[in-house]
């Protein structure tokens, strides 16, 4: 059955409430970030321990090897180095890998690849995603955070903190696009809104060649690694496409890529359609034709509204920010 392209309906579901959200707090952790050997960080992620395990999140799993962590960056997508065997453009994907890691203070080796060192710095976290993945904010050693520290969303002081992080910065430098969450608090969403679009208007690091709103081609794969273009949107290209490529013979085109989409629906509010209470908003779905629209016959795909304006639903099985029962 095709689901409604607008459902009027709440779009947190039970058991989330606001208050649950804006009354969790953010746990600074110190640890040490680990970049070299087998592990392959990119743009918008890399892995980490621990000093005090005990302080992440619930949800959060750890290596049975050598107890790290991998991290989700919040509030920013780079583009990909490797997914499904793929890359966006390599030297842009790879500059963005470059910057976070010398934002972390983890030095490139001569060879191009992460030092194998571990390198003090610290996070702020309060939830993991469903694969994991420690949702966070990353610092370097020097960040003026306290371990085990709890620190308000609402804060002036939280926000100023929130600047020196990496994801903050990272925007700044056009070096990642904006993509935010539904649990990501307002306040923390319009600061990261407001650096990313200074970066476009400056047109540097990713801005400078996006193709995400004019539109590009996409016959098959590889016009997804040639094309500067939304991280979120380039994932499903590369699954799509993968898919298509098993079938006898191999098949091409954007032909189904909307039903491939409403098989696995991403759903989605925009920020502009926020009521001022926050607590309610359509439910739209990135298949919908007032969100993506795909030009079958010329294959053509572009985003309809800025990456900026959209709020991501959450996947979860449960509550991430309350105690298991």
């Amino acid at each position: 059955m095709t689901l409604p392209y607008l459902l009027p309906v709440a779009f947190a579901p039970a058991p989330y409430t606001a208050l649950d959200i804006a009354q969790t707090p953010y746990t600074a952790v110190q640890l040490a970030f680990h970049a070299g050997g087998s592990y392959a960080p990119d743009g918008d992620s890399i892995r980490m321990k621990a000093l005090r395990p005990n302080l992440w999140p619930l949800g959060v799993k750890r290596s049975k090897k050598d107890g790290t962590v991998q991290s989700r960056m919040e509030g920013m997508d780079a583009l990909e180095l490797h997914f499904y065997g793929y890359s966006q453009p390599l030297l842009l994907a790879l500059a963005a890998r470059d910057h976070l890691l010398k934002l972390l203070g983890v030095s490139i080796q001569k060879d191009g690849k992460p030092s194998s060192k571990e390198v003090p710095g610290w996070a702020l976290t309060r939830s993991a995603d469903i694969y994991g993945r420690c949702i966070a904010f990353l610092f370097p050693q020097n960040a003026p955070l306290v371990d085990g520290a709890k620190y308000m969303a609402g804060d002036a002081s939280f926000l100023d903190i929130l600047r020196q992080s990496a994801n903050v910065q990272m925007l700044s430098a056009g070096m990642a696009y904006p993509m935010f969450y539904e649990l990501l608090p307002t306040p923390i969403r319009g600061l990261m809104r407001e650096e990313a679009l200074k970066a476009r208007e400056k047109k540097i690091g990713v801005w400078a060649e996006d193709q995400t709103l004019l539109g590009a081609h996409f016959f098959k794969a590889n016009d997804v690694e040639e094309a500067v273009f939304y991280p979120k949107l380039a994932r499903r290209l590369f699954r799509y496409f993968s898919e298509l490529g098993k079938a006898n013979p191999p098949q091409f085109g954007l032909g189904r890529f909307s039903s491939f989409l409403e098989a696995e629906p991403d759903l989605l509010h925009l920020a502009s359609e926020m009521p001022p209470d926050g607590e309610h908003a359509p439910t739209r779905f990135l298949h919908g034709p007032e969100i993506l629209e795909i030009d079958e016959k010329q294959d053509r795909l572009r985003l309809l509204v800025p990456p900026e304006d959209i709020v991501w639903h959450e996947k979860m099985h449960e509550n991430p920010l309350l105690p298991r029962r």
